[in-house]
């Protein structure tokens, strides 16, 4: 090293997170523009508010209701707020004395997802939105699923061919030091998602054309999708944030790399899932296409 050079300083999880955050903001951008409507969030995420009726979903105001139920339950199941030790240790973690009863329940729950939207975890899922978006945003629309559907349907991804209108397939992520553990589990898991013929999604897009052979983004629910998960090592995730280039338009070296790493991933899970008898026909060939369309892209 040059005398003159000084040593870059690391880049920590919270600079992670903010260029995620300022990169995806671009991303909803683009994307609601396309759209034509706010369809998802400044986290990339769709909002599940524009799935109702009112808004030209498909979606009751019950059925909204009842799914933002089922999202704060499960939150307090998670964060754990309903066990007196665990609730004083967040009230500790987060300084939140002073707060009694609900309201302290409710600010540690606050915190609490906060905390988990700066965990490597989530890091993993918007770092492969933000991969994805850039390396196929001319022919898919990628997009962080409704957080009803990363929560009960186990979707953190949607890949929307725009030609065809279809969803390719859902994906999930898992950190890859789990690989002893969940990431076997998460491998059992699909392959019997799959025998049960595919995933499921209540706040899904699709492309149809009008008279005029204009395509208009559609909301519906979606069954029968192939599901995959990709994995990154911690230090394989920072090696690639480290290394996203924040022009949407633009591809590190690193980026086509960790692409074609994810591509190989999910090809060779397509290869496991074709290799299985799955009964449900519909869904065999969703996997075949897939498997036939992704091959290419790393041939």
């Amino acid at each position: 090293m040059n005398k003159l050079e000084q040593p870059k300083s690391p880049e920590n999880k919270e600079s992670h997170n903010e260029r995620l955050s300022k990169i995806t903001e671009k991303i909803s951008q683009e994307i609601n523009s396309f759209a034509k409507e706010k369809i998802v969030g400044s986290d990339g995420a769709l909002k599940m508010d524009r799935f109702s009726q009112i808004n030209g979903g498909h979606l009751s105001k019950d059925d909204l209701t009842k799914h933002r139920e089922n999202i704060k339950n499960r939150e307090v199941e998670w964060s754990g707020v309903e066990n007196p030790v665990v609730l004083e240790n967040l009230k500790k973690e987060f300084n939140l004395y002073g707060l009694k009863g609900d309201d302290l329940k409710g600010k540690a729950i606050e915190k609490w997802r906060k905390k988990k939207e700066n965990s490597k975890p989530v890091q993993l899922e918007r770092a492969v939105n933000v991969l994805f978006y850039k390396m196929l945003k001319e022919k898919y629309l990628v997009v962080r699923s409704s957080k009803h559907d990363d929560y009960t349907n186990g979707v953190d991804n949607l890949l929307i061919n725009k030609e065809t209108g279809e969803t390719v397939c859902a994906f999930d992520e898992v950190r890859g030091e789990q690989k002893h553990g969940r990431l076997e589990d998460k491998d059992h898991k699909i392959v019997a998602k799959a025998e049960a013929g595919g995933s499921n999604i209540d706040y899904g897009l699709g492309f149809e054309s009008n008279e005029q052979g204009e395509k208009k983004l559609v909301k519906k629910s979606l069954t029968g999708l192939p599901m995959f998960y990709l994995s990154l090592s911690s230090e394989q995730l920072d090696d690639l944030l480290k290394n996203v280039d924040d022009n949407l338009d633009n591809k590190t070296d690193k980026e086509n790399e960790y692409f074609k790493l994810f591509v190989t991933e999910m090809t060779e899970q397509a290869d496991k899932l074709l290799s299985h008898d799955l009964k449900n026909k519909e869904l065999k060939a969703k996997i075949q296409s897939f498997r036939h369309e992704f091959s290419e892209l790393i041939a």
